[in-house]
């Protein structure tokens, strides 16, 4: 077992968080069904691309939790209150910073796999007025099974808790076995969309006070 410390990540931090995401991503449900990972430095292109995402979260006061053992940061949860990146938005963004990346980026991207993800990944009408979106949450795969990952969800739900003005947290999730996973942490699934052959699962874990 780890000693694990959480604490908020800035931006010198995020080259860091974000290598820790484009190492546990290439397998995951969604990031793998739309980015080709296959391609020379392709996860190189993916963590600057999510580099940039963080950024823009970190600059509009939504919060990067990261998980740190010893000097290594092993684990990292996007946390966004109130925020809803746009499409527009982000590739205004890469366009001023990295216009190569944006390339990069369309060289393996799955346009149509995208699309459809995107549109069944909209928010359903069920959520209440004000809830935290869990926007990414990942454990380097050499430190997994090692409740590093749970430590980052009870940090998430601790600040939801501890709120007053939040009444829970949302996610979605390509991946039945992570819906189960989360159905344990006390989410529940309140709609299933169809991207094609993947499905996406919206959940929401209201606050228990």
């Amino acid at each position: 077992m780890y000693n694990i410390k959480i604490f908020n990540a800035g931006k010198d931090d995020l080259k860091e968080v974000f290598a820790v995401f484009s190492n546990a991503f290439v397998n995951e449900g969604i990031s793998s069904y739309i980015f080709d990972f296959s391609k020379k430095k392709s996860k190189k292109v993916f963590s600057r691309l999510n580099m940039i995402i963080g950024e823009l979260y970190l600059a509009e006061g939504n919060q990067i939790l990261a998980a740190k053992s010893e000097n290594k940061i092993v684990g990292s949860a996007i946390l966004a209150k109130d925020y809803e990146l746009s499409d527009a938005e982000l590739f205004k963004h890469i366009l001023s910073k990295d216009i190569a990346l944006l390339a990069s980026v369309l060289c393996r991207l799955n346009f149509i796999r995208a699309y459809k993800v995107h549109k069944a990944s909209k928010k359903p009408d069920k959520l209440p007025d004000k809830f935290m979106t869990l926007d990414m949450l990942a454990v380097d795969p050499a430190y997994q099974n090692q409740s590093i990952g749970t430590q980052l969800l009870n940090k998430v739900h601790k600040i939801a808790e501890e709120s007053g003005e939040y009444k829970g947290v949302y996610l979605i999730t390509g991946e039945k076995e992570n819906e189960e996973l989360y159905q344990y942490f006390g989410y529940k699934t309140i709609e299933v969309k169809k991207a094609s052959k993947l499905n996406i699962y919206h959940m929401f874990r209201e606050n228990s006070n």
